[in-house]
């Protein structure tokens, strides 16, 4: 319910007050905050940020990348090295800010409709509520942005 809340919230509040966001110190300080998980798999970061400043809401971007960046290095697959990549890039009057792992990946032909839903896992066993990608949907799409994935099994995803 408290999450719920959060989001509509999210949709009344107008109090919302967009900054430049360096993109470069905020991946950093969430892969600190990410460490323990980070070391203990071995993860590995990379960037290509064309775009190194955003202008975005600070708390939601850090959110955003906080869920994508720990999604990426919890599914995980068995005996291969986490690779995570961000990249930013401009295409059109748009920015898009991509988070790209090699893990487990998400059944699209299975999942697709249930993606971004309340409460909605595809991968048992990791500990995870189903709230982190419905949550930074609607903190994407408040302010008229958008998010896709691609997911191949075998190969990981990209949000």
């Amino acid at each position: 319910m408290n999450d719920r809340k959060e989001m509509i919230d999210l949709q009344v509040n107008k109090q919302i007050f967009f900054t430049h966001c360096e993109q470069e110190p905020m991946i950093r300080q969430v892969w600190k905050l990410l460490s323990p998980q980070i070391e203990e798999k071995d993860a590995h970061l990379s960037l290509n940020l064309s775009v190194p400043v955003i202008n975005y809401v600070k708390v939601y971007l850090e959110n955003i990348l906080f869920n994508l960046i720990n999604n990426a290095i919890t599914y995980t697959r068995p005996g291969v090295v986490p690779e995570i990549r961000i990249e930013t890039w401009k295409e059109e009057d748009n920015i898009v800010l991509m988070v790209q792992d090699n893990g487990i990946a998400i059944d699209l032909e299975k999942h697709q409709d249930q993606l971004f839903r309340y409460k909605t896992m595809f991968h048992r066993g990791y500990g995870s509520n189903g709230v982190g990608l419905f949550k930074i949907r609607n903190q994407i799409r408040i302010f008229g942005g958008n998010i896709e994935v691609k997911s191949e099994s075998g190969r990981g995803s990209s949000f």
